[in-house]
C-alpha cells in the first residue's frame, strides 16, 4: 500500500513487451495542464485532499477534448525576440533567451468537440507558434 494522498504520477518504460514502474511523485504529474479545468478543479481536489477535507465530486458539465503540444526549436538554434504570445501558449521565454536547436520554444493547448479535433488543432497552432516566433526571433 502506498498510501497516497491526493494526486500522483507514476513514470514507466516499456521494454521488450514488459512495463517497469521507474518512479511515483506524490505530486500531479504535467498532464494536469491538459486534465484539469480552467477554473484548477482537479488541483483543488488535490489540495483538499492533503487538508484532509472531502471535496464533492458534483455532478459538473461536459466539457470538450483537450491536447497540449510542445515545440521545438527545429528550425535552429534562436535568440527570441518580443513576440506576442498567443493566449492558448504557455511556457514562453522572455525575449533575449537564446534556445539551442531541438529544445523547447513553448507550449501550444488547444480545446475541441473531440480528441482528434483538440489534437489537429494543437498540431495546427504548433506551426502557427513557430512561424510567429522565428517571425520576431533577433538576429
Amino acid at each position: 500500500m502506498l498510501n497516497l494522498v491526493g494526486m500522483a504520477s507514476f513514470d514507466f518504460i516499456v521494454s521488450g513487451g514488459s512495463h517497469y514502474l521507474l518512479e511515483v511523485n506524490p505530486r500531479p504529474g504535467a498532464s494536469l495542464d491538459v486534465l484539469d479545468e480552467e477554473d484548477g478543479y482537479l488541483f483543488s481536489a488535490h489540495v483538499a485532499a492533503w487538508s484532509g477535507v472531502y471535496f464533492s465530486s458534483c455532478a459538473r458539465p461536459a466539457r470538450p477534448a483537450r491536447a497540449a503540444a510542445i515545440l521545438h526549436a527545429d528550425r535552429g538554434a534562436i535568440m527570441l525576440g518580443d513576440t506576442p504570445w498567443p493566449e492558448w501558449s504557455a511556457d514562453r521565454g522572455a525575449p533575449g533567451s537564446f534556445v539551442p536547436k531541438g529544445a523547447p520554444l513553448a507550449t501550444a493547448f488547444a480545446a475541441a468537440p473531440t480528441a482528434d479535433a483538440a489534437e489537429a488543432l494543437a498540431r495546427a497552432r504548433l506551426a502557427e507558434l513557430e512561424d510567429l516566433i522565428y517571425e520576431h526571433a533577433k538576429s
